[in-house]
Parts: structure tokens; sequence; C-alpha cells
């Protein structure tokens, strides 16, 4: 597998619920899974398996997150945001990708890869089928689905200002 597929893989997983700090360990994982099924892999659909490795590996890895958090908070634990200052133009992007993210997150997850696939990793409609083992009818109705839910959700934060981050908008 070719490395300038690296950062397409990690920015999916992060696209698609992934904590960043996990994101490292799942593009390791996708093409450690790529390594062992080299010879399995078609040279011309390298990208469409690379990218439905990381959506069962993200989505794995999204169930763990989740359960851990819910024995976090049955525990009562605090959590913390990270503490470390952050450079002042960062700010207003570190912003919008929260919005970006929180809005993502809303979609349900069949929706959710659907959407990031096809409107930010930019793959087209063939490649997200292919990607994820879908018809490309049933791509279509989800991807239909996704962006009027992403539009509504973007419609809401426009209208109430942007206030939970600072007007950003």
């Amino acid at each position: 597998m070719l490395p300038e597929y690296f950062d397409l893989v990690w920015r999916t997983a992060c696209r698609l619920g992934a904590p960043s700090a996990r994101a490292d360990d799942i593009a390791q994982e996708v093409f450690l899974v790529a390594a062992r099924r080299l010879h399995d892999v078609d040279p011309a659909r390298e990208r469409a398996f690379l990218i439905g490795v990381t959506v069962r590996l993200t989505a794995n890895v999204r169930r763990a997150v989740s359960a851990k958090a819910e024995l976090a908070d049955e525990l009562n634990f605090e959590r913390h945001p990270d503490p470390s200052p952050q450079p002042d133009e960062l700010v207003d992007q570190m912003r919008l990708r929260a919005v970006l993210d929180r809005i993502l997150s809303s979609l349900p997850a069949k929706q959710r890869e659907v959407f990031v696939l096809s409107e930010i990793e930019d793959l087209s409609g063939p490649e997200v089928a292919a990607a994820l083992g879908l018809p490309i009818g049933t791509v279509a109705s989800r991807l239909h689905r996704a962006r009027a839910r992403f539009k509504l959700q973007v419609g809401r934060f426009r209208a109430r200002g942007g206030e939970e981050l600072g007007g950003v908008r």
C-alpha cells in the first residue's frame, strides 16, 4: 500500500468520530491489515480497500471509547480539557473544526460514513460504494439524507449565531 494514503486514512478516521489521539493508531492498524492482506488486494482498488478497513476499525474504536466514557461517567470521573495553550492563529480553525465535528457526530453513523467519504474526502459514488461494500443506490440515498441533515444542522448553528463557539460562523 502506498504511503500517500496515510493522510486520507488518518483524516477519514478523525472525521468518522475517532479521537484524534487514536487516529495514528487506527492508521497504523489499517496498514498492518493491508500488509497482511496485500496478496488479496487488487492494486486498482487499494484506496477503496484502505477506506473500508478504516471505516470498520474506526467504528470499533468509537464503540470502545463510548464504553469507556460510560464507565467513567458511572464512576463520576471529571473530564479535563487539554491544558496546553493553543496558538492564537489556530483558535478560529479549531473552533470551526469543532463545529464540523459536532455536526458530523449528529449524523447517524451510516449517513456520516457516506457523507465524510463523499463530501470531505471527495470520493465518487462508486468509490464510496466499493469502500463500504454497498450498492450505489444505497450510497446515493444515504448521501441525500446526510446532506439534508447536515444542511439543517448548519442552519441551526447559524440561527443561534454560533454562540457556543464565540460567534464563529
